[in-house]
Protein backbone atom coordinates (compact mmCIF):
# COMPACT_ATOMS: atom_id res chain seq x y z
CA UNK A 1 0.00 0.00 0.00
CA UNK A 2 2.51 2.43 1.01
CA UNK A 3 4.44 1.33 -2.47
CA UNK A 4 1.28 2.14 -4.39
CA UNK A 5 1.01 5.70 -2.71
CA UNK A 6 3.92 6.54 -3.34
CA UNK A 7 3.58 5.76 -7.37
CA UNK A 8 0.54 7.75 -7.10
CA UNK A 9 2.38 10.94 -5.31
CA UNK A 10 5.07 11.04 -7.66
CA UNK A 11 2.55 10.10 -10.57
CA UNK A 12 0.76 12.89 -9.85
CA UNK A 13 3.68 15.30 -8.59
CA UNK A 14 2.65 15.70 -5.46
CA UNK A 15 -1.25 17.84 -6.29
CA UNK A 16 -4.53 16.72 -5.72
CA UNK A 17 -6.37 14.64 -8.42
CA UNK A 18 -9.94 16.32 -8.67
CA UNK A 19 -12.30 13.37 -9.72
CA UNK A 20 -14.31 14.31 -12.91
CA UNK A 21 -17.67 15.65 -11.26
CA UNK A 22 -20.39 16.35 -14.29
CA UNK A 23 -19.75 13.89 -16.70
CA UNK A 24 -19.03 11.16 -14.17
CA UNK A 25 -22.06 12.26 -11.94
CA UNK A 26 -24.66 11.86 -14.93
CA UNK A 27 -24.61 8.43 -14.91
CA UNK A 28 -25.90 7.80 -11.88
CA UNK A 29 -28.60 10.36 -12.52
CA UNK A 30 -32.34 10.49 -14.16
CA UNK A 31 -32.92 7.43 -16.51
CA UNK A 32 -29.29 6.23 -17.13
CA UNK A 33 -29.37 3.52 -13.76
CA UNK A 34 -32.17 1.88 -15.59
CA UNK A 35 -30.93 1.49 -18.72
CA UNK A 36 -27.89 0.09 -17.24
CA UNK A 37 -29.86 -2.25 -15.18
CA UNK A 38 -32.17 -3.40 -18.13
CA UNK A 39 -29.59 -3.75 -20.59
CA UNK A 40 -27.13 -5.91 -17.77
CA UNK A 41 -30.21 -8.28 -16.72
CA UNK A 42 -30.64 -8.77 -20.53
CA UNK A 43 -27.17 -9.70 -21.28
CA UNK A 44 -26.85 -12.15 -18.17
CA UNK A 45 -30.35 -13.38 -19.24
CA UNK A 46 -28.95 -14.01 -22.43
CA UNK A 47 -25.58 -15.42 -21.09
CA UNK A 48 -27.37 -17.94 -18.67
CA UNK A 49 -29.69 -19.50 -21.10
CA UNK A 50 -27.64 -19.86 -23.94
CA UNK A 51 -23.99 -20.42 -23.59
CA UNK A 52 -22.41 -23.55 -21.96
CA UNK A 53 -20.95 -21.28 -18.71
CA UNK A 54 -24.89 -20.56 -18.27
CA UNK A 55 -26.04 -23.94 -18.02
CA UNK A 56 -22.63 -25.11 -15.92
CA UNK A 57 -24.08 -22.02 -13.42
CA UNK A 58 -27.52 -23.96 -13.50
CA UNK A 59 -25.97 -27.21 -12.90
CA UNK A 60 -23.65 -25.89 -10.14
CA UNK A 61 -27.02 -24.43 -8.72
CA UNK A 62 -29.21 -27.55 -8.91
CA UNK A 63 -26.93 -30.27 -7.43
CA UNK A 64 -22.84 -29.42 -7.08
CA UNK A 65 -21.67 -33.27 -6.69
CA UNK A 66 -23.29 -33.99 -9.83
CA UNK A 67 -22.26 -31.28 -11.83
CA UNK A 68 -18.41 -32.01 -10.68
CA UNK A 69 -19.16 -35.72 -11.99
CA UNK A 70 -20.18 -34.92 -14.82
CA UNK A 71 -17.06 -32.63 -15.39
CA UNK A 72 -17.83 -29.36 -14.75
CA UNK A 73 -14.90 -27.64 -13.26
CA UNK A 74 -17.63 -26.20 -10.22
CA UNK A 75 -14.53 -24.74 -8.29
CA UNK A 76 -13.18 -22.22 -11.56
CA UNK A 77 -17.08 -21.48 -12.05
CA UNK A 78 -17.83 -20.77 -8.52
CA UNK A 79 -14.97 -18.49 -8.47
CA UNK A 80 -16.20 -16.21 -11.57
CA UNK A 81 -19.72 -16.33 -10.59
CA UNK A 82 -18.22 -14.35 -7.35
CA UNK A 83 -15.86 -11.73 -9.49
CA UNK A 84 -18.69 -11.02 -11.62
CA UNK A 85 -20.43 -10.38 -8.90
CA UNK A 86 -17.72 -8.17 -7.23
CA UNK A 87 -17.82 -6.45 -10.44
CA UNK A 88 -21.40 -5.33 -10.26
CA UNK A 89 -21.78 -4.88 -7.15
CA UNK A 90 -18.88 -2.33 -7.80
CA UNK A 91 -21.02 -0.80 -10.31
CA UNK A 92 -23.66 -0.35 -7.91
Amino acid sequence: MVTARGIAKWWSKGQPISFPTESFAAIGKGLMPVIIFISLAILFQLILSYTRYGKHCYAIGSNEDAARMSGINVQNHKILVFVIAGILASLA
